[in-house]
């Protein structure tokens, strides 16, 4: 957990903290209030650090009655009464009464098994080579269009380079299933491919309808669950280099056939490669409830720890409908160079999940809220839970906070707590609960706070927040979201070193950049989603993702 500055800035009521230029009269009136200038209090979430060691709690999280803070060394009060201990929950006031003695976490870092998977016990059979991973056994699925328009051949410029998309994506897959079977050779590997029908390479090809949603699922779940690369390989290499353009594009039943083939292994990954739209069966872009039919299947990808990634070659691929999958599960979007494939395709399959259905509460003092650019009026909430879903090892989140209206600053105190709460699936298949605890100086001073700021984490936060809005057609609040970042990073630029400087630079040229392509209007978010270039579709859902190594 990484905060925005050194200190939260506890600010006034006043207008001075408001800027309203560049806000449209629309959204002044839906919102009813000035847009707020962006100020540090942001918590970052790294996920990274899921895989670094905390101290393992021996007994169950003992949780506050009226909020979801849990206890911890930091607010445990034992009373007169040797059967009963009370502890006074720091955040929300609540006096909770314990009949049993438990042991309490460590007020920084602390892990609870809530249920322990038998797999987590077994011994490590890694090789001392550290480039061999024997432990990973995570299913990857290749769900790849064979339509006739993957026939087309590759340009340079104006060279012919004599190859066609689908030789390059072949070939792509192919340098795949080498490397995974020379340093990760547990790993499994489906392949289903698309064009006017759906094939599934198991490793004999089988043929599935495309209208029937129940029975591609059936058909899905029943399919036999993959063996280990390295004893598939051949199988698999054989029928990657048989492969044939024909057809049309039945994406949606293709890719809805992937997640209920992955949905019995957590952690699965499936890479979606396209040239075009999805213009046959269930999903087709012609349909009208296209987005609904990814948004759902996204939904239940998610809610069996699969992820999605997509990368599209060639014409238009209407990401706009397409991305709500990818969005649910964390995943990667991406227009891609063919010619860069097998890059792009070993970038994703490196950024390994480790964790699941993760879900993220943030809890604050009772004198705090969690800002929700989705509803503004809303400002009660001193905690709130995020369902972020499957976690790679890139992952950041940022959130908001902010001091309710009408709370008398001189009763905050000197120091300011922050708990996170985490539950998700580990790689083992353990349901863990893991809780940060943090305080904070309090400053009144907005100068001290932004001369103490980290400006990786307000970037970070700042590009996501945008992306979110956009993605709900709140077009009017992601743009006044990026003016105000604008005028942030200018005030910044008089304290901070060359490194900081450089974060600036490229925080800027981004938001300038996202700016430029963030037009305003007053249509209606689906009319907005036929208009949307695929172009600013994959920025829109790239910048979800935002995080610091992109900076």
């Amino acid at each position: 957990m990484h905060c925005g500055s050194k200190f939260v800035y506890v600010y006034d009521d006043s207008s001075s903290e408001s800027e309203n230029e560049g806000i449209s009269d629309k959204a002044k009136k839906e919102f009813q209030e000035k847009s707020r200038k962006i100020d540090t209090n942001v918590i970052k979430i790294d996920f990274k650090n899921l895989q670094l060691h905390s101290y393992v709690c021996p007994s169950q999280p003992t949780v506050c009655n009226s909020c979801p803070a849990i206890a911890t060394i930091g607010n445990f009060l034992p009373n007169d009464h040797s059967s009963e201990l009370n502890w006074t929950c720091k955040y929300c006031g609540e006096l909770n009464s314990a009949k049993v003695l438990t042991s309490f976490g460590d007020e920084n870092d602390t892990s609870y098994f809530i249920n322990e998977n038998a797999r987590s016990s077994k011994k490590s059979d890694a090789r001392s080579d550290s480039k061999v991973d024997l432990n990973d056994t995570t299913l990857i699925c290749f769900c790849i269009d064979t339509s006739t328009s993957m026939n087309n051949k590759i340009y340079q410029g104006s060279a012919d380079l004599s190859f066609t998309r689908l030789n390059t994506l072949k070939e792509a897959v192919l340098q795949q299933i080498d490397y995974l079977f020379t340093h990760r050779p547990n790993v499994k590997i489906s392949l289903i491919t698309f064009g006017s029908t759906v094939s599934h390479h198991d490793p004999i090809n089988s043929s599935i309808l495309n209208d029937d949603k129940e029975e591609i699922i059936k058909i899905g779940r029943n399919i036999p669950k993959p063996l280990a690369i390295r004893r598939t390989k051949a199988g698999l290499t054989k029928a990657v280099r048989n492969l044939s353009p024909y057809g049309y594009t039945a994406l949606g039943p293709a890719l809805l056939l992937a997640v209920a083939s992955c949905s019995y292994f957590h952690g699965s990954k499936i890479i979606l490669c396209t040239d075009g739209q999805a213009n046959e069966g269930l999903g087709s872009l012609y349909a009208t409830n296209a987005v609904d039919f990814y948004n759902d299947v996204g939904q239940y990808a998610k809610d069996n720890g699969i992820s999605i990634s997509l990368l599209t070659i060639g014409e238009s691929s209407k990401i706009s409908h397409l991305g709500g999958a990818v969005a649910a599960t964390n995943g990667t979007v991406k227009i891609v160079d063919p010619i860069d494939l097998g890059g792009e395709f070993r970038e994703i399959i490196d950024d390994r999940l480790i964790a699941m259905n993760l879900k993220a509460t943030l809890v604050l003092p009772k004198q705090f809220y969690i800002r929700n650019y989705g509803s503004l009026k809303n400002k009660s909430n001193s905690y709130q839970a995020f369902e972020i879903g499957n976690i790679t090892q890139s992952k950041e989140f940022g959130i908001e906070f902010g001091i309710k209206s009408g709370i008398e600053r001189n009763s905050i105190g000197e120091d300011v707590c922050f708990q996170l709460i985490l539950n998700y699936l580990d790689r083992d298949g353990n349901r863990i609960c893991r809780v940060y605890e943090k305080s904070l100086k309090i400053t009144k001073d907005r100068e001290e706070a932004e001369e103490n700021a980290d400006l990786e984490v307000i970037t970070v936060n700042a590009m996501q927040q945008a992306a979110r809005m956009q993605v709900l057609g709140k077009l009017n609040i992601a743009r006044s979201r990026l003016v105000g970042q604008e005028r942030f990073f200018a005030r910044q630029e008089r304290w901070h070193t060359i490194e900081a400087n450089r974060i600036l630079d490229f925080g800027n040229q981004h938001v300038k950049d996202y700016l430029n392509e963030l037009i305003v209007t007053d249509e209606t978010l689906e009319i907005q989603r036929a208009k949307q270039s695929d172009e600013s579709a994959a920025k829109m859902f790239q910048t979800l993702v935002f995080d610091k190594s992109q900076i």
